[in-house]
């Protein structure tokens, strides 16, 4: 076939698009991805900002599928995408088919390619960091490409991850092989308190486990629950709150924070264990209010010097018993009262009224 010679018209702006770019990634990835990626160098080319709603409109797609082609090209490596809570407040176009001491050094430059989106965040100075984008409630984290080429070279990272993979059956996407970078960077790079963390999770038998490892993550952190030892307490009582919550019957997935030092309570400074918890608990079912009368049972068993369940069911029996020495003492007191009142204190007839009746028939 021959060759076709390409002629310019006339002078314009050019895009310049990396052949890395051509060669590696176009290939492979969606038709309206590429469209975005063109026009976020034209912007660039132009010296104009980047808008989502803008690129919908000209490219003839929607803003949905423009957000899914700014992911996909983060998580491609080809550009850093900042975002500011939920608004993308800047892009970094990065060269992921150079050599990789290249991208580390254009990285520390001054000269590094960003368009900053003039409606979200006023000004244009260079982004160092890429940042997570929205993965849950919590404080943003920040990673550079030489931070995560560090965490990615830290052999604890790596036992870690392949104790999740391991865990949950299965090889994480890229997605989420970068929630989990950002899990790591957010636990302090504490491998233990992240196994604790892996582990809670993965009983929990959730559908995205990456999703509940951020969550429970996250909570970690606002709690202050960064070593081991914190990390292992907080998810007990989180364990002892999940016992309380389904056998007190309470619909919403969480307990009222008013009644969780009773739960500590119960556990830590009675001694009780989850069974006998649970058994207390699901006595407390239906009542107007369930806390209170579930911690003046528990309150008497301590006091009883009842521990384990077996403890309980044996005062149940004897309870039991007492109740019924107590009502048969009841009934023995009214027959002996019936014996001796003002209606039957004369002698009774002895008379055989079948008897009789035989008699007067023959």
């Amino acid at each position: 076939m021959a060759m076709a010679t390409i002629i310019r018209a006339q002078n314009r702006c050019d895009v310049t698009v990396p052949g890395g770019f051509i060669y590696k990634y176009m290939p492979s990835a969606n038709g309206d991805f590429v469209k975005t990626y063109i026009y976020i160098l034209s912007c660039y080319a132009q010296g104009r900002p980047f808008d989502v709603v803008d690129a919908a409109d000209i490219l003839e797609t929607s803003e949905r599928d423009i957000t899914r082609a700014i992911k996909y090209w983060h998580e491609k490596g080809v550009i850093c995408a900042v975002y500011d809570k939920k608004n993308l407040t800047s892009i970094t176009l990065l060269s992921p088919w150079e050599d990789e001491e290249e991208v580390l050094e254009a990285e520390d430059s001054e000269e590094s390619e960003v368009l900053v989106s003039a409606k979200n965040a006023p000004g244009s100075a260079p982004v160092e960091a890429a940042s997570a984008p929205d993965y849950g409630e919590g404080e943003a984290i920040t990673l550079s490409a030489r931070e995560i080429k560090k965490i990615e070279s830290d052999p604890k990272f790596n036992d870690l991850l392949d104790f999740a993979q391991t865990f949950f059956k299965k090889m994480f996407s890229s997605s989420d092989y970068e929630k989990f970078l950002y899990f790591y960077e957010r636990m302090h790079r504490n491998a233990e308190s992240c196994e604790a963390i892996i582990t809670y999770c993965g009983r929990l038998k959730k559908t995205s486990n990456m999703k509940s490892i951020d969550k429970k993550s996250i909570e970690c952190i606002e709690n202050d629950c960064i070593t081991p030892k914190q990390v292992d307490e907080f998810l007990l009582h989180q364990d002892r709150c999940e016992v309380v919550r389904k056998a007190i019957g309470i619909k919403t997935s969480f307990i009222p924070a008013d009644y969780e030092n009773l739960v500590d309570i119960w556990f830590t400074q009675y001694g009780f264990s989850e069974e006998v918890v649970r058994d207390a608990c699901k006595r407390g079912f239906g009542k107007e209010r369930p806390f209170e009368y579930v911690d003046k049972i528990l309150s008497k068993w301590s006091d009883a010097g009842i521990k384990t369940l077996e403890d309980v069911k044996e005062a149940d029996k004897k309870f039991s018993e007492d109740l019924n020495a107590q009502s048969k003492a009841v009934e023995k007191k009214y027959a002996d009262r019936n014996k001796s009142n003002r209606f039957n204190q004369f002698d009774q007839r002895d008379i055989d009224f079948n008897a009789d009746a035989e008699a007067l028939f023959k």
